[in-house]
């Protein structure tokens, strides 16, 4: 019991916001500069997906209207599909009015941005996507914009097309339908037209 309490007792503590150490004084926050390699990851034996009954690579999972969920079953059991083992099976019943439009990120990029030949770096809701684009599926009906961009810098001979898609998720549509003019947020009204800076 002492030492459960002593230990308790040297844990730092945060009190509004500012953390304090043992003693209650308070801790000078961590500016050393660091440099962090970020470990690649690799492929791990995740579950197997299904909705309404139909497996689904589990990146759909991520763009999935979340509300339109009606039921979701998690198996334990290892199931082997197409001579590949999944490590527990999760089942997705959509309601009765959502029917996900499940495409490619590849098969994205032919039908929205043909012109972007060659390799090229998708970002879904701020997140770099590293698998593979063919496998990598994502619900058409569920995302809100498509931007077609470029990582540019000449002097280094980088010309990359970036293809950045947002999701209908509530902070993105508050940020479409919120208008800033000098750091001051106004909301849009339904009838403005909407203006984009990428034309």
């Amino acid at each position: 019991m002492k030492a459960l309490y002593f230990v308790f007792f040297m844990l730092p503590i945060t009190v509004l916001g500012q953390q304090l150490d043992s003693v209650g004084a308070k801790r000078q926050p961590d500016t050393t500069f660091k440099v962090i390699h970020v470990p690649q990851s690799q492929k791990k034996d995740g579950p197997a997906f299904f909705i309404n009954g139909i497996h689904v690579s589990a990146s759909v999972f991520k763009t999935l209207d979340r509300h339109m969920i009606e039921h979701l079953e998690i198996i334990k059991d290892t199931i082997e599909i197409a001579n590949l083992s999944y490590h527990g099976q999760i089942y997705i019943t959509t309601k009765e009015q959502y029917f996900p439009k499940l495409i490619s990120l590849s098969d994205l990029k032919s039908k929205y941005a043909p012109e972007a030949n060659g390799f090229v770096i998708f970002m879904i809701d701020g997140q770099v996507i590293k698998e593979d684009y063919d496998l990598y599926s994502v619900d058409e009906s569920n995302l809100l914009t498509i931007f077609i961009d470029k990582i540019s810098n000449p002097s280094e001979g980088i010309d990359i097309p970036l293809i950045k898609v947002l999701t209908k998720s509530k902070k993105n549509i508050d940020d479409r339908n919120t208008i800033r003019i000098r750091g001051t947020a106004y909301h849009r009204p339904s009838n403005m037209p909407e203006v984009s800076d990428y034309e």
